[in-house]
């Protein structure tokens, strides 16, 4: 991928940096005011002063546009780099913006592919329907003989938002930047990967035929796909490939409704947060669904809980091609049709091939509690050159603690379910006490995991998903057998691995 921006004259790339410098610094001297005034008057461990101060810097990356945005989700997926209080405050980043003028879309239609929206559209809403960082997205019906390939004419139109592509390249290169400096203020941050990699992932996300890459691949994937257990249809928007450029975006119209809005209808949601919150981590009840739901509704949220937990698995460990913002946003369930579509598949994310057996080998330790494999994989996806290896006994200890805590015999509740974000959530805070930093694949799609693992549980508190994720284990990783479970470092006793083929066999 080549920036067009690297194709400007060296003065014109001088002056935008210069001119957008300026711009940000006035954007962030609120926070920079409340970090100063919270360190001059020593309350850098207080904790009500650090959410004033994080709550400016929240904002103050908010309306720094796309390239910062992008960056903060970044933050919020790398808590083995970041404290973890500025990673909560950054997954609470709002990706959405002001539209633009209608007058830009039309502008930009013409100069993409030669001709008018007139000529393209029977009907084009002028009025986007959402907005965010990067573009708006419109509702639309196409001429006959512009059709999609399955003969489709009502279609979302994704539109890219003016100045995005020039602003990112300059505010990717002052955030590392910045990280660079960041010693200077008694600072450390690095990063675990080549620049170049991290410029291209950044970009990549404000180029629509990426985007569009990402959806075709995602629809062969899923071609044909099933579930025994299930009638729910899963789709992807089919996207028109004659008409596609880096700031346009057309794909199918996908109905429904989003499964936020759905969740938000009913008081079970706040309930459920609420009471995982007030138990600080301790579990999750299976009664927590609530009185307000009718059977039938009761019912469905299982099997789309159910469906969401399939789709997850069957990217990590079949196709090893992740979306990387499975939220309830991000899916549309449409009970006319008993579809679900997943949409805004600009972020992905996938493991490296050296890496993609390691990292099975890692989730199941996690499903199963296996303390010494858990360390043993995490020290093998470690960068970070300053970890010591004689630290080892006192990283499986920490681990092993972790699991006692929400797997052993004496956690608080032992009916309810075990959430795997808790215990992820911890064995990568802990990490950074003896200096490991993680891959960047392998970090991103540990949190992309939380992620889709917070969708099913907000749908169904009492989703077993270690016990549902064993047949996938068993279908794609090939742990069938004894030995393959002790080739891939299952450490456990005979009995405990065959009853997890047993079980993972049956399902």
């Amino acid at each position: 991928y080549v920036h067009p921006y690297t194709f400007w004259p060296w003065y014109s790339r001088y002056y935008f940096v210069f001119t957008r410098t300026f711009k940000l610094l006035y954007i962030w001297s609120p926070c920079f005011y409340r970090v100063i005034c919270t360190l001059i008057r020593g309350k850098e461990n207080d904790q009500e002063w650090i959410n004033w101060m994080l709550e400016s810097c929240v904002l103050a990356t908010e309306q720094s546009g796309a390239g910062f945005q992008k960056f903060g989700q970044w933050v919020a997926m790398r808590p083995d780099l970041f404290p973890r209080s500025l990673c909560k405050a950054m997954a609470k980043l709002q990706d959405d913006a002001p539209s633009h003028d209608f007058q830009h879309t039309k502008r930009i239609f013409k100069e993409s592919f030669g001709c008018d929206l007139e000529e393209v559209f029977e009907e084009f809403d002028p009025i986007p329907i959402a907005s965010g960082s990067v573009g708006q997205v419109h509702r639309g019906k196409l001429r006959a003989e512009y059709a999609l390939s399955d003969g489709r004419v009502k279609v979302a139109v994704k539109v890219r938002h003016p100045g995005i592509l020039d602003s990112s390249y300059a505010d990717i290169w002052l955030i590392l930047l910045g990280m660079k400096l960041s010693p200077l203020i008694g600072l450390k941050m690095c990063f675990p990967f080549k620049e170049h990699e991290f410029y291209n992932n950044i970009q990549k996300q404000v180029d629509f035929t990426w985007e569009a890459y990402n959806l075709l691949k995602f629809n062969r994937n899923f071609t044909g796909d099933y579930m025994s257990s299930s009638t729910l249809t899963v789709r992807f928007p089919l996207v028109h490939t004659e008409l596609l450029s880096e700031s346009i975006l057309i794909e199918s119209w996908a109905p429904g409704e989003n499964l936020a809005s759905m969740l938000a209808k009913k008081s079970s949601r706040s309930k459920v947060w609420d009471e995982w919150s007030r138990r600080d981590n301790e579990g999750v009840s299976a009664d927590m669904l609530g009185d307000d739901l009718t059977p039938q509704e009761i019912s469905l949220r299982k099997e789309l809980a159910m469906r969401c937990c399939d789709i997850a698995a069957k990217m990590f460990l079949r196709d090893n091609y992740i979306h990387g913002d499975l939220h309830a946003g991000n899916l549309l369930y449409s009970a006319k049709d008993n579809l679900l579509t997943v949409v805004d598949a600009g972020l992905t994310t996938f493991l490296e091939d050296e890496t993609f057996t390691p990292f099975g080998d890692l989730l199941r330790a996690l499903c199963v509690g296996d303390a010494k494999v858990i360390v043993e994989k995490l020290v093998e996806f470690n960068v970070n050159e300053h970890f010591k290896m004689n630290d080892i006994p006192d990283f499986t200890a920490d681990v092993s603690a972790i699991l006692d805590k929400y797997m052993g015999e004496d956690r608080a509740r032992q009916e309810d379910q075990l959430v795997m974000g808790y215990i992820m959530g911890e064995v990568l805070n802990t990490i950074g006490k003896y200096s490991i930093t993680l891959k960047g694949d392998v970090s991103s799609s540990l949190m992309t995991i939380s992620v889709s693992e917070g969708l099913v549980l907000s749908l169904d508190p009492s989703f077993d998903l270690v016990g549902r994720t064993l047949p996938y284990f068993v279908r794609f990783a090939g742990w069938d057998t004894l030995s393959q479970l002790r080739q891939a470092g299952y450490y456990s006793t005979t009995s405990q691995a065959r009853n997890m083929i047993s079980k993972g066999v049956a399902q």
